[in-house]
């Protein structure tokens, strides 16, 4: 018979569905293929999926991976307003500001600048010391203020109490080498003798001050 009659071809293959059987290579009736580890591939789920009771969008509560450490406690949220100088909860404590002088350091450091002042006003023998040596006078007066003025000037800039008594230690010894070199080759002068009399007040005010390194 012939192969165009539907029969099969002597000695050739079986025609597809003939047969006992399924054709060699195809899966049986019924087969379900087990898939792989793994697959289907797809984007792999983030740290703390799936969601745990609680959390936020999958993630367990505390600082999520790769965020970094927290809030400090106490944190209110936003930046420090202008002219934060530090404290409160959740900051470092701010740098201690030169406190308030006692009440004898700020009449001494007073009492100096008004010994000096007078000392170069007053005249003697017809002289006066801010006409005979102005620049030196000058000099003077500009010293007696710097130390009396280091601490309210630290306290307007928040700065420790040791930085305003280094500023009030210069003012002092700035008054100090103006003494040595204008006033103790004439002490004896009444004038100069006032001016000795601040120059030792200025001294004994920066022993009392606060902000001295001991």
């Amino acid at each position: 018979m012939s192969s165009e009659q539907g029969g099969s071809v002597p000695g050739g293959p079986a025609p597809y569905g003939a047969g006992p059987g399924p054709h060699p290579g195809y899966p049986p009736p019924g087969y379900q293929p087990r898939p792989e580890p793994g697959y289907p591939p797809g984007p792999r789920p983030e740290p703390g999926y799936p969601p745990r009771p609680g959390s936020e969008q999958g993630y367990p509560p505390g600082p999520h991976p790769g965020s970094g450490p927290g809030p400090q406690p106490g944190y209110q949220g936003g930046y420090p307003h202008a002219g934060y100088l530090g404290g409160g909860p959740g900051y470092p404590p701010p740098a201690p500001a030169a406190s308030a002088l006692p009440g004898r350091v700020v009449g001494l450091q007073a009492l100096a600048l008004l010994l000096v002042i007078a000392g170069l006003a007053i005249p003697e023998n017809g002289v006066f010391g801010v006409t005979s040596y102005p620049a030196w006078a000058g000099f003077a007066v500009v010293a007696a203020l710097v130390a009396l003025l280091a601490y309210p000037y630290g306290r307007s800039r928040s700065w420790p109490t040791e930085q305003s008594w280094t500023l009030a230690a210069v003012g002092t010894g700035a008054l100090l080498g103006y003494w040595v070199i204008v006033v103790l080759p004439a002490v004896t002068s009444n004038v100069n003798f006032a001016q000795t009399l601040g120059v030792a007040c200025a001294a004994a005010a920066l022993w009392l001050a606060p902000g001295r390194r001991r």
